[in-house]
């Protein structure tokens, strides 16, 4: 089976939090590449909840600088070309979360972005219903 390319990306620490737990619910036929900017970054390369610790079969996390986003995420939009985008939520000014929604959208890649108003639990929901329905899709076009 394929596998499904999962990019992931996140500036803030609650949304690498809720995000390092959506990972481990991820089945095996994932490839997830994790790029984040601190203090994200940090919560993802040091908590128990570290995508490091799932099943998926690819787990790369990158550490982004403000002056490097835009070039690294047009690299790896272009070179990982994952199916599916989940970003938290930068907060204040212009990371990491934004620059790629923008420029998933542009290229036409679906994605789901963390809000806080929503709430985490129903991002989850959303997240592993799309999950589910892009592994199927997977499964029938192999």
């Amino acid at each position: 089976m394929k596998p499904v390319r999962l990019l992931v990306t996140a500036r803030d620490p609650s949304s690498a939090n809720d995000i390092c737990s959506l990972l481990h619910m991820l089945p095996d036929n994932f490839e997830v590449l994790v790029a984040a900017q601190n203090p994200a970054y940090q919560v993802f390369s040091t908590s128990a909840n570290s995508p490091f610790l799932t099943n998926c079969s690819t787990r790369v996390l990158f550490n982004i600088g403000d002056d490097l986003v835009s070039e690294l995420i047009d690299s790896i939009l272009n070179q990982f070309s994952p199916s599916i985008i989940i970003t938290g939520v930068s907060s204040l000014g212009h990371g990491i979360d934004e620059y790629t929604l923008l420029a998933a959208n542009i290229l036409g890649i679906y994605q789901l972005f963390q809000f806080k108003v929503i709430g985490a639990m129903l991002i989850l929901a959303l997240a592993c219903f799309l999950i589910i329905c892009l592994s199927l899709i997977n499964m029938h076009s192999s």
